[in-house]
């Protein structure tokens, strides 16, 4: 499989008919795909950033998110949602239940969505996602959601401090598969969703998560301000907030690190 498998021009004319996205934009090197399309907010309606080199990716909680050159899809979408500013958490939800959609129609795999929208394949994380939002106080302005996916990574070529905990789509599956095709795959799965923002049916999106979310009925860690608790996923609320039970009562988290115990694990 060739180093560039992204034919930008073909991508642009499957986009064609794609009423969320106006522009494909594919760039060898970039500072970050998520600053790159927020200074376009303003300009285009919908757009797609794919970047082979970002020198400050970034995953949530403001961590660095590298990626090897012509292997995986790292790329921002932006859009500009009907929704309230309440509900940005949608988004992240929605793109996280289109990925997992993605890799089970493509690879004949088991895969998990953790909350907020970690992909994981056998415990270990192949997919990040992460939203940034402009708001007014009564609706969202523009909305950026940077995905991270490792496609063709060998088991050589993931970092041996992640080497436990992170994955491939090539390594789970024994196969190299072509990026494009997982790209335009996902963004129709991912284009589904818009389309119920837009007829403001956020509580059929909120009941599919519910569906789908690995991570209720877990026992889990929670990280949180610096702060660590343990308990049981038990229901995602309205908002996409994810409800614990703990020792210390039920509490209900916006954001926060989430980590998928065994029923025995305990705190470290």
């Amino acid at each position: 499989m060739a180093l560039y498998d992204i034919d930008a021009k073909r991508i642009e004319s499957q986009l064609s008919n794609n009423r969320y996205f106006q522009r494909f934009i594919y760039l060898d090197e970039t500072y970050s795909t998520q600053v790159y399309l927020k200074n376009l907010a303003k300009e285009t309606f919908g757009a797609i950033a794919l970047a082979e080199t970002q020198s400050n990716g970034r995953g949530r909680q403001g961590r660095s998110w590298q990626s090897v050159k012509g292997k995986n899809l790292t790329f921002s979408i932006l859009l500009h949602p009907n929704i309230k500013p309440t509900e940005a958490q949608l988004i992240s939800l929605t793109a996280g239940m289109a990925m997992k959609k993605t890799l089970t129609e493509i690879c004949r795999t088991e895969f998990h969505l953790k909350w907020p929208n970690d992909i994981l394949c056998g415990g270990k994380k192949i997919c990040g996602i992460i939203t940034e939002a402009a708001s007014t106080a009564d609706r969202i302005l523009y909305a950026v959601t940077g995905i991270g996916l490792n496609v063709n990574m060998e088991r050589s070529e993931i970092p041996k401090e992640l080497s436990d905990i992170a994955t491939s789509l090539a390594i789970e599956a024994g196969k190299k598969y072509s990026r494009e095709d997982v790209l335009l795959k996902f963004i129709c799965n991912f284009s589904e969703y818009i389309a119920l923002f837009n007829s403001c049916d956020t509580a059929a999106i909120i009941d599919s998560y519910r569906k789908q979310c690995d991570t209720i009925g877990r026992t889990v860690r929670v990280i949180c301000d610096d702060k660590t608790l343990y308990g049981r996923a038990c229901g995602i609320t309205d908002e996409g907030a994810i409800i614990i039970k703990t020792d210390q009562g039920t509490m209900t988290f916006a954001a926060a690190d989430i980590v998928h115990l065994r029923m025995h694990d305990t705190a470290e």
